[in-house]
């Protein structure tokens, strides 16, 4: 007689994720595996769900505004970030009088005020059982139209979360109130401890989900092949990776001006390069580039496939999911990689192809500074891709770019890709998937 599987209850506004399916299909091997989300989810999807919305009200909103700020450089700086939300004078006006009354009396966190709110709300009961084992993503923000159940999951069940991004412990809004949490590195771990106070013992290290495709197609190759194709006399392929999304044009606009500008001096040196722009995904209206697609050697990279769903609490977002293999033979189309901070210059590491990185604190000094650098420098998650000993990668002006084009070899062989690879998934060398760590931990403490 089959021994009845344990349930486990997904809760997730990211459900049509292929990276969350993947790990959806897997948990249901040896689980009773349900997803509660804010979609409707048709039959074909690859277990039970369950729709569940819930309308934040007015008081609520208001409330959550109140939290106290953990204190990393994103969120000491947030009016300097907030520049493109509904309302956002009143949102900084509330961010300043919170400063000012936090300064004598105690303020709650951004999860304690959810736990608060929703501690006592009644929800449907048989969702969630008292022995049910519940996963979600760490970030309250990304759960804001289920948060009842996330805190009821806390209350009732053994609530685990993973730390989906990178970037997520640099923000005030992770729960503090689940029983155990999967980080993606070492760092995250760190952050997690001095930033919200959360014990050491209930972390543990996993690796990040969004990387696993990359080890699963065996990346990174064999390092004493030759995949370039590039000679002393072909052009040097540049890609860069947009950093900043639709929501933040006056951003989007000072991005195009660094480039534009980056490119003229590429072009005043001589250097005989082709430049291939990807934009960050979620731009569907592409005359913001105009200025860049008049630039004759200049490609810009085109996402297919877009559909409109809600996603993350927003109730429609055009979202493109780029096919896996179509990434990767990217990578071996270009020879260097230029990065300001875009989470795809982690996934280009597993190439092992050239990746020079704009360091925003470095810019700031110089005379190449500009508002796009500003901007870029109070996101503190981006110091991690600008550590110390890889100062060919590194850089920190428009001269030091140009003098690591000309030395593209040191760029390779620097050392700087690993760290990246390590950063994404310290498990990467034993070929070991985010979504296997995961798993085994969940059969684990199922188990215990």
């Amino acid at each position: 007689m089959n021994k009845k599987k344990k349930r486990l209850i997904f809760l997730t506004l990211d459900p049509l994720n292929p990276v969350i399916q993947k790990l959806v299909k897997a948990l249901s091997t040896n689980f009773e595996t349900i997803v509660v989300s804010d979609q409707h989810l048709g039959n074909d999807y690859p277990c039970q769900t369950i729709f569940y919305e819930h309308k934040t009200s007015i008081l609520e909103k208001f409330l959550l505004l109140f939290y106290k700020p953990i204190e990393s450089v994103q969120e000491k700086n947030f009016i300097q970030r907030n520049v493109y939300r509904k309302f956002k004078n009143f949102i900084n006006l509330m961010f300043l009088l919170k400063k000012f009354i936090g300064a004598f009396i105690h303020l709650p966190t951004y999860s304690e005020i959810n736990y608060f709110l929703f501690k006592n709300k009644k929800v449907e009961e048989s969702i969630i059982l008292p022995d049910d084992i519940c996963i979600v993503d760490s970030n309250l923000r990304h759960t804001l139209t289920i948060n009842p159940m996330v805190v009821r999951a806390s209350r009732v069940a053994s609530l685990i979360s993973i730390v989906y991004s990178w970037d997520n412990p640099q923000y005030s809004t992770i729960n503090t109130f689940s029983k155990a949490y999967l980080a993606i590195n070492h760092q995250n771990k760190r952050e997690l401890e001095d930033y919200h106070n959360i014990e050491s013992d209930k972390i543990f290290i996993t690796g990040s989900l969004i990387h696993d495709y990359l080890i699963e197609y065996g990346l990174p190759l064999d390092t004493t092949k030759n995949t370039s194709t590039s000679s002393f006399n072909n052009p040097i392929r540049i890609m860069y990776a947009a950093v900043f999304g639709s929501v933040d044009e006056i951003m989007i606009k000072e991005e195009v001006s660094c480039l534009i500008k980056l490119i003229d001096m590429l072009n005043k040196e001589n250097i005989n390069f082709e430049f291939i722009f990807r934009p960050y995904p979620s731009i569907v209206d592409k005359t913001v580039f105009d200025s860049l697609q008049k630039i004759p050697n200049l490609t810009m990279h085109e996402y297919k496939n877009f559909i409109t769903i809600p996603h993350l609490g927003n109730k429609s977002v055009k979202i493109s999911y780029s096919k896996d293999d179509e990434k990767i033979n990217q990578f071996f189309e270009v020879d260097v990689l230029i990065s300001a901070g875009s989470t795809y210059t982690l996934e280009f590491s597993f190439s092992d192809k050239s990746i020079i990185h704009l360091n925003a604190n470095g810019f700031l000094e110089t005379k190449d500074s500009s508002l796009f650098f500003e901007r870029l420098s109070i996101y503190g998650h981006l110091n991690h891709l600008s550590p110390e000993n890889y100062d060919h990668n590194v850089v920190n002006n428009f001269d030091e770019i140009l003098k690591a084009l000309r030395n593209k070899k040191l760029l390779a062989k620097s050392g700087y890709n690993s760290y990246l690879r390590n950063f994404s998934n310290p498990f990467h060398q034993d070929q070991k998937l985010a979504r296997e760590n995961i798993v085994s931990f969940i059969d684990k403490y199922a188990n215990q």
